[in-house]
């Protein structure tokens, strides 16, 4: 397992040569960002879609429906409701209590995982809503200016460091990359209410922190 590699690493050091005499380099693993099915074996945790898989609280989640199938979900809760903040005395008894069959809580050395918790979670569940056709009457709701959008978009003539071209946004929407997300968001994000559109500036200052 990746978590045991990396115990084994910090734990006993790196044997190199140096001159042709042997040093030990010990090393410290401070912090790492990986994506959803790297952290389960990196971290010794309870995939995403199991039951207590949040690193951050103690709450245990609740399996609903999502398209075709079922998903976990860690709904909003207010400050009073809220579960416990995992601390590292309930971390390491879970690591202790765990088996590989049954893991229930790896340590906690990770930070969001931008591309797929930011950019295609929590931007593109937005982007839905903002033009969904079953919003229409909200007051985010910007579905009706999806071809001006698109139009914006596709006469958009990108510099070189940005990988994808524009396409537009009504017919291809779904199929939005990351690097979509994060290079072409702006033009929907100016349609806005100045309120969301405020709201939204705030949360990317603050993922990028």
């Amino acid at each position: 397992m990746a978590s045991e590699e990396i115990n084994f690493v910090l734990n006993n050091g790196l044997e190199i040569y140096i001159d042709e005499e042997k040093v030990t380099v010990t090393l410290s693993l401070l912090c790492v960002t990986l994506d959803l099915p790297a952290k389960v074996g990196a971290l010794n945790m309870t995939y995403y879609n199991g039951s207590d898989a949040c690193i951050t609280c103690e709450g245990s989640g609740l399996t609903v429906r999502q398209g075709r199938g079922h998903s976990r979900s860690y709904s909003y809760r207010t400050q009073e409701s809220r579960y416990p903040i995992r601390s590292h005395a309930g971390v390491l008894e879970h690591m202790n209590a765990s088996s590989a069959k049954n893991r229930l809580k790896g340590f906690k050395v990770t930070v969001p995982d931008y591309m797929h918790g930011v950019l295609l979670g929590l931007t593109k569940t937005l982007m839905s809503k903002w033009i969904s056709g079953s919003e229409t009457g909200k007051e985010y709701f910007v579905g009706k200016k999806l071809k001006q959008v698109s139009l914006k978009l596709l006469n958009i003539k990108p510099s070189y460091h940005i990988e994808r071209l524009p396409r537009d946004l009504e017919k291809h929407y779904a199929n939005f990359k990351a690097t979509e997300v994060l290079a072409y968001f702006t033009v929907l994000l100016i349609s806005m209410h100045e309120c969301y559109f405020t709201r939204k500036v705030c949360a990317a200052f603050s993922s990028s922190v």
